[in-house]
Formats: C-alpha cells, structure tokens, sequence
C-alpha cells in the first residue's frame, strides 16, 4: 500500500487515542473520590503511569525497532482497549492501578514508532502527528474533567476505550506493513553524548516542567482559588484544550518564519503569562483568558520539544521520538511530584511562581544552543511547512 491521506489519519487517530491515556493526569482529586484512597494513592496511580512512560521511552522505541510495527500498533491498542474497558468495570484501587500501568509499557514506542514513520514518508506532515499527541492529552483533559464530573471516573474510562477501539479498528483497515529499522540499538544510544543533544534536553526540561508544575493544578487552582463551580470548570478546560489544538498547529508557522525569535521568545512570554495570572488568580473572566492563552502556549511546547529533541539526534530517529516522550513524560512527573510538595508545604499559587522559575532557566540553554548550532536549526528549518 502506498503512503496516502487515510494513513495520517490513521497515525494521527493512533497519538490521539494513545494519549487520552494522559488526559486524567489532573484528576488526581476526582479519582480519590472514586476509589476511596487518599490524594497520595491517587497522584501515585497518576504519576506511576507516566513514570513508566518516561523510563521506557529511553530504550524501549530503539529496541523495538526491530519488529513490524503495524503488528505492534495493533498488539499497544488492543492492550489499551482491554485494560481500561475492564478498569472501568473495577472498583477496587489495587487491581485498577495494576489495569492502568500494563499500557505503559506500549505508549512511547507506538507513539515513537508513528512519528519516525511519518517523518520518513512525510516530514511535512510530522507536525499533524504531533498534534494527535497534544489533542489527547490537552484537548482529551477537558473532556475527562466533564465526564468525570458529570457521570463519574468509570464513564471516563469508558470514552478512553472507545477511542481506541476506533484507532484500532482504522490500523487494521488503513496502515500498511511498516519496514523495521536496521540500525544497531548501541549506534542510536551513541547520540545522547553529543552536547548539542544535552543542551536540547535541558532547554526542554525546564521548559517542560515550567508548563507542567501549573497544568497538572488547573483544575485545583480555579476550583478553590477562582472559586468557580464544576460546570463553568469542565467549559474553562474545554476552551484551553481547544486552544492547546492550535497552539500546536499555529507554532509551526512562526517557527518556519523565524525559528530563533519563536523558540527564544516562547520561555519569555510564557513568564509574562504566569506573571499576570498570579495578579488575575481571583478573578474568573480574566482568568478564562489566560487559559486559553495558556493553551496555546502549552500546545505549542510540544511542537518546540519534538523539533529541538529530534533535530538534535537526527541520525537515530526511534532514539529521538523515544527520548523526546521520556522527557515529556519526565516533565508532567515532576510537575506533579513538585506542584503537590509545594501545595502541601507553601501555598496553591506557590506553583505559578515555580513556572517562572523553570522558565528562566531555560533561556540560557536555548540561547547557548542558537549561537553555537544555528547551522543546524538553518539546514532543518524547511522541515516545518
């Protein structure tokens, strides 16, 4: 089967629904209530999942590599659908925790292998995968918040499975048999030496976690400092998840047209945003503003982390995409981990200060990167059309 519009579809459906996965990461209060445990259980059922994610992006996509990947999209979404439709039936916090960490193992190297695909046969669409990435997990949070809300953390899981019931059945029917990858997995590895590969890592780091530390406490912060009631709430998230959708979208333009102003200016204006919401926290039309400006600009960092990670290790591309997951997933984890430490021992907004923090320390990284390796960012900047 030759490369065609079903397939991109079908990719971008399979980073969608693999990602849903993510959306509940802010329901860490709702999902306590649900199976009768403390928020320390929950955040653990929350965090352990994405801690998974993160360890097994580093090796699990480059090791893999070697197999058939349609096979493998299948196996990773018949997974999914099985444990959470079950989970969704289970009331009891032990075996839905067990239900809820299997397809862990699976979500970096699918979402790896469907970003290396399409980057070989389509680079000019990556960022449409990419966007599947941000999709279910910004845009599905506003969604899992509504339902979990509404009808209750089981109906959620509900939707999650059919999701990917609907990206299981369009692999089986659309995507071809994908060739394996035959570099070695020790040559991929010998990239993470580089310096401009940690110097990429870093910048994204701290942006990641400047994002992250906030995101993960959205819901908290507008429920017990904005003071807004569930339904305003779950309207609130939708619109940010709908900005997320084009933040991801919109950010590939500017960075065609200047690749360094973008990526340098993005850290800056997300420090002046955070600066505003701790002035605005109180005030819940203000604040609908700044989320769906948050929207976009978190929709966006995943757009800038794919492009740094990956043009940094372009010779090991499943190293890349994998790493690229393992640092993404790194961030939520110890946004979450930091934003709850700092919730319990300070007070709510002391995160919105961490953001800024986080923020800062990106911008030596990223300069250090364009004044030594702008040749680099040049050569690939006709990659993002």
């Amino acid at each position: 089967m030759r490369y065609n519009k079903k397939i991109l579809l079908t990719l971008f459906f399979i980073t969608f629904s693999l990602s849903t996965l993510l959306s509940v990461s802010g329901l860490s209060n709702e999902i306590a209530n649900f199976y009768a445990v403390d928020l320390e259980a929950s955040s653990l059922y929350v965090g352990t999942f994405l801690f998974i994610v993160g360890i097994t992006a580093i090796f699990l996509p480059a090791y893999l590599s070697k197999y058939e990947r349609k096979r493998f999209f299948i196996i990773a979404l018949a997974v999914t659908v099985i444990t959470t439709l079950t989970q969704s039936f289970v009331n009891d916090f032990m075996i839905s925790f067990i239900l809820r960490i299997i397809p862990a193992f699976f979500y970096s190297t699918a979402i790896s292998f469907a970003l290396t695909y399409i980057g070989d046969v389509d680079p000019d669409n990556v960022n449409k995968v990419v966007l599947g990435i941000t999709s279910g997990c910004v845009f599905g949070a506003s969604f899992s918040v509504y339902i979990t809300t509404a009808y209750g953390y089981n109906y959620t899981l509900l939707w999650i499975a059919l999701i990917n019931l609907v990206s299981l059945i369009l692999t089986i029917l659309f995507l071809p048999k994908i060739q394996k990858e035959t570099k070695g997995i020790l040559d991929q590895f010998h990239i993470a030496k580089c310096e401009l590969f940690i110097i990429s890592i870093m910048s994204i780091l701290f942006i990641g976690v400047g994002v992250s530390v906030t995101y993960n406490f959205f819901t908290l912060i507008l429920e017990t400092i904005t003071k807004l009631p569930y339904d305003v709430l779950s309207i609130y998230l939708f619109f940010n998840g709908l900005a997320g959708v084009f933040g991801t979208s919109l950010i590939g333009k500017f960075m065609q047209k200047n690749l360094k102003r973008t990526v340098t200016l993005y850290p800056i204006v997300f420090i002046a945003l955070m600066l505003v919401m701790i002035i605005c926290v109180h005030m819940d039309r203000p604040m609908f503003v700044i989320l769906i400006l948050f929207g976009l600009l978190d929709g966006s960092m995943q757009t800038i982390a794919q492009y740094t990670i990956s043009t940094a290790a372009k010779d090991a591309p499943e190293f890349a995409n994998g790493f690229y997951l393992f640092i993404v997933n790194l961030n939520r984890t110890i946004g979450i981990v930091l934003g709850g430490v700092l919730i319990e021992s300070w007070f709510t907004t002391s995160i919105l200060l961490m953001s800024i923090i986080s923020f800062t320390l990106s911008v030596p990284f990223i300069i250090y990167r364009f004044s030594k390796y702008a040749h680099i960012d040049l050569f690939h900047n006709k990659e993002l059309a």
